[in-house]
């Protein structure tokens, strides 16, 4: 891969990466709102302001909102699953990126392979992105994605990728910035009952 390529990728995967770990803290903000009694809110209301104020607005905005975040969420951590576990597809062989073009030598790196987030990929293809007869008799407000559980998986997956020094294609900013926003999932994930 050309310098200047690399360059724009690097920046690129760190979009796709802050991204998921900022879709992934308001997500995790929004289930603590919803489990929370009324006085709770208050205090969260005033001890969180202005972060809190998003849930201070009408349930059907909230929603919307909510939606799009649902959705950008699992868009970005199929993205990053493929990037580190996908092969490139035949069609787009020659512009896909994957972990591997970020080494000197592509037999460096090790593909993520996890069954799990392999098959919620194909979830989120079929369920999220396509209008499809094979998922109408599941009610979209009934289907839940396990965010803690892929989250869970990534986590020392991105980590992995991002402290291996022979992966030196990555620029140096981008990779901190990832790191940064690495530390801040792992901190969310903690917070979380099902956190590790």
């Amino acid at each position: 891969m050309l310098e200047t390529e690399t360059r724009d990728a690097s920046n690129k995967l760190e979009f796709h990466v802050n991204m998921y770990v900022k879709s992934y803290r308001w997500l995790q903000n929004k289930e603590t709102w919803e489990k929370a009694p009324f006085p709770l809110k208050l205090l969260i209301a005033f001890r969180l302001l202005p972060t809190s104020l998003q849930w201070l607005v009408p349930a059907r905005t909230r929603n919307l909102v909510s939606n799009a975040v649902e959705d950008s969420h699992i868009a970005h951590a199929r993205i990053l699953y493929e990037f580190l576990g996908g092969v490139k597809q035949t069609r787009y062989e020659l512009t896909d990126i994957r972990a591997f073009d970020f080494y000197q030598d592509a037999s460096q790196y090790a593909r993520l392979e996890d069954e799990y987030l392999k098959d919620w990929s194909g979830k989120i293809g079929a369920r999220a992105f396509h209008l499809t007869t094979k998922h109408l008799t599941a009610k979209i407000s009934e289907f839940e994605w396990p965010f803690d559980q892929i989250a869970q998986r990534l986590l020392p997956a991105l980590r992995r990728f991002f402290n291996d020094e022979a992966a030196s294609n990555i620029g140096e900013k981008d990779r901190g910035q990832c790191l940064a926003h690495l530390d801040l999932l792992q901190d969310l994930l903690n917070l979380t009952p099902h956190g590790t």
